[in-house]
């Protein structure tokens, strides 16, 4: 067996999620700028949501590197 492969999922291993490019503060509004696409993708939301997220404005801070959460969103 391959260490580490997840025999039930293997999509899930090989898919991508988003993550912020740079530290991101509260209120800032998020464009395809601010988004890199990061494997594996066990954890995090997947970029075939990206429109969810474009142009909304942050109500939490995002962190350099880490997958984007799911998002409550300032109006």
């Amino acid at each position: 067996t391959l260490s580490g492969f997840d025999h039930n999922n293997p999509l899930r291993k090989m898919g991508h999620v988003m993550v912020a490019i740079r530290d991101l503060p509260v209120g800032h509004v998020l464009t395809r700028m601010d988004i890199a696409l990061k494997s594996p993708g066990d954890v995090g939301v997947p970029p075939n949501r990206i429109a969810e997220y474009l142009g909304r404005k942050l109500s939490v801070a995002l962190v350099e590197n880490e997958p984007l959460p799911e998002m409550k969103w300032y109006e």
